[in-house]
């Protein structure tokens, strides 16, 4: 409780291969604890669709930001990118 939570977000499927993913982190009532900063990114409107693969390192080195959680409990990070959301449960200890 009150630390930083750092994590590693992996992408490897069928996506646009530019822009940043989108992350937030909820708790058990669905209110918004954390969202990742803002990035904006242009990307070419003639892009296709190809697989990929892309890895993020989310901690105080990165423009995302490092979420903080202030108290335990069950809660789950979301990462939108390339029109897929992934889900991941974590619990935090008090």
């Amino acid at each position: 409780v009150g630390q930083k939570i750092e994590f590693t977000v992996k992408f490897n499927g069928t996506g646009y291969d530019c822009g940043y993913p989108q992350l937030r982190i909820e708790n058990d009532n669905h209110d918004i604890v954390w969202e990742s900063s803002g990035i904006v990114s242009l990307c070419d409107p003639d892009m296709k669709k190809d697989h990929i693969e892309k890895e993020w390192k989310i901690d105080d080195n990165t423009h995302f930001g490092t979420p903080i959680v202030d108290k335990g409990g069950h809660y789950t990070l979301f990462v939108t990118f390339s029109d897929d959301i992934i889900q991941k449960d974590f619990v935090v200890r008090w």
